[in-house]
This record gives structure tokens, C-alpha cells and sequence, in this order.
């Protein structure tokens, strides 16, 4: 174990705490921490100023301060925060996916306290891994959230057509492989079929985030939403073999809709 009665201790170079602890006052990090299953870190404060701290071991502080890079494991891991964290618009979250399980075969970060989240999050697929439409993951979590990653980093490409959803829970964040461009695939499984039509008839006048992107723009669920699904719904069935019925909403929703009135949101790019 490294002790240290200083203020604050910088660590400019590569500090491997694989298999022994660190306990200073406040610790700024420029260079590189590396925990192993074993490592510990005790600080009042731990600040990543532009450095890096890597592994699956404890960082046990009140306050920790991402303005660097944290990536939890050296390959898959889970690193536990004992204490609020915070994301800087200058940090980086970087996470390894090579399987569904937590901790286990995808990196975790798991914060006891709060989590404030800005900067980026930065997503690897590892070990040929290629994951289902649809699979999630949960990559955070805190006793609350507050702000969102401002950017999405992709390390491994995804094929074309695909992309990442990140959903921010109360206490939660998870990312979620998705269709990304298929217009009325609201559960993001890949078609426009049925099962989506129960998604927009569920979520109603409620927030457009239930459809996962692939909706009309409207800020609310809407019958925009519910026309965009009918129109390509009809189109894939016209394509299959017989002619699928296409549900319509009934009298009580359609008086719903009457009473609806949302602004468009308008898309970019």
C-alpha cells in the first residue's frame, strides 16, 4: 500500500496498482492508474486532469472528477465508485462490449452516490463481438443522474444501418443496439411490424422517446407517428407474401388525437 499525508499528489507517469492500493489526501491524475481485482485507491478527492485510470478495482472518494479518460477493466470489468462522480465536458467514458452481462462479459462503472454526466462516451466491441438489434446494456449506475454525455464516440463501427440509443434512466445508463434509419420500427427490433403499432398506441401523447428515433419529429407521440408507421408498414407487407391488415385506432384514440396539438421538432441532417 502507497500512503501519502500531501495535499494533493500528481501522478505524471504509469502507476501499476494491480495489486497494491494508493491512500493520499487529494490525487490529481495526469498520467495512467491501472487497478487490478485487487487495487484501492483512498482519497478526499480524485481529479483526472487529462489522465487515465483504468482497471476493476475500488476508487473509494466523495468526489470524483472526470476531465480525463476512465475505462473500467483492462478488459471486461466492473469499477465501483464509493462517492459522487463527475463528468466533465473535457472526460471520457470509454466501454468495452463483448457479451450481455455486466461486469462479466461488458465493462461497468457503478457509482454509489450521484453521477453528473457531460463529455463523451466512447463505445469498443471486443472479441469479434457483434450484438442482436436490440440488445442493452447497462453501462452506469448511480443513486441519481443529472446531464447527459454530450457526444457518442464509436471505437468499432457498426454495419450500416445500425446505431447506438443511449437511455438515461433515474438511476441508470444504458445503451441499446438499434435500427438507424427504419421509419415506424418503434421497438428498434429491426421491421416495421404490429408490435410497433402497440408501441404508438401505449405511448400516445406521451414522449417521442418511446419510439427510438424512428418516428415523425414531433416532441410527443402523435398521429404523424402513427401515419409514418401505417405507410411503411403497408409497404413491407406489399412485399411479402398476402397482404397483412393494418391496425387502425379506435374511436376513443382518434378523439385523443383530436385534442393533441405539438409542435414539430424539427430534424437536422
Amino acid at each position: 500500500m502507497v500512503h501519502s499525508t500531501d495535499t494533493v499528489i500528481v501522478i505524471p507517469e504509469t502507476f501499476d496498482g494491480r495489486a497494491v492500493g494508493l491512500t493520499v489526501d487529494n490525487l490529481a491524475i495526469s498520467g495512467a492508474i491501472t487497478l487490478g481485482p485487487n487495487g484501492l485507491i483512498n482519497s478526499n478527492s480524485v481529479t483526472l486532469n487529462g489522465g487515465t485510470l483504468s482497471g476493476e478495482g475500488i476508487v473509494n472518494t466523495p468526489s470524483f472528477i472526470n476531465s480525463g479518460f476512465l475505462s473500467p477493466g483492462e478488459d471486461i470489468a466492473t469499477l465501483d465508485t464509493l462517492g459522487s462522480y463527475e463528468q466533465t465536458s473535457l472526460g471520457v467514458l470509454e466501454v468495452e462490449l463483448g457479451g450481455l452481462l455486466p461486469g462479466v462479459s461488458h465493462d461497468a462503472l457503478e457509482i454509489t452516490s450521484s453521477a453528473k454526466l457531460d463529455g463523451s462516451l466512447s463505445i469498443e466491441l471486443v472479441g469479434g463481438y457483434t450484438p442482436p438489434i436490440g440488445s442493452t446494456f447497462t453501462v452506469l449506475t448511480a443513486s441519481a443522474l443529472e446531464g447527459q454525455f454530450s457526444s457518442l464516440q464509436e471505437v468499432t463501427s457498426l454495419p450500416n444501418g445500425l446505431a447506438w440509443n443511449v437511455l438515461y434512466g433515474t438511476s441508470s445508463v444504458a445503451i441499446q443496439l438499434v435500427s438507424g434509419s427504419l421509419s415506424g420500427d418503434y421497438n428498434a427490433d429491426g421491421t416495421v411490424d404490429a408490435a410497433d403499432y402497440t408501441v404508438w398506441q401505449d405511448n400516445l401523447g406521451l414522449d417521442a422517446s418511446a419510439l427510438n428515433g424512428n418516428g415523425s419529429g414531433a416532441a410527443t407521440v402523435v398521429r404523424a407517428d402513427y401515419l409514418l408507421w401505417k405507410t411503411n408498414f403497408e409497404a413491407l407487407a406489399s412485399g411479402s407474401e398476402g397482404t397483412a391488415a393494418v391496425p387502425e385506432p379506435g374511436s376513443l384514440l382518434l378523439a385523443l388525437l383530436a385534442l393533441i396539438a405539438v409542435p414539430l421538432r424539427v430534424r437536422h441532417g
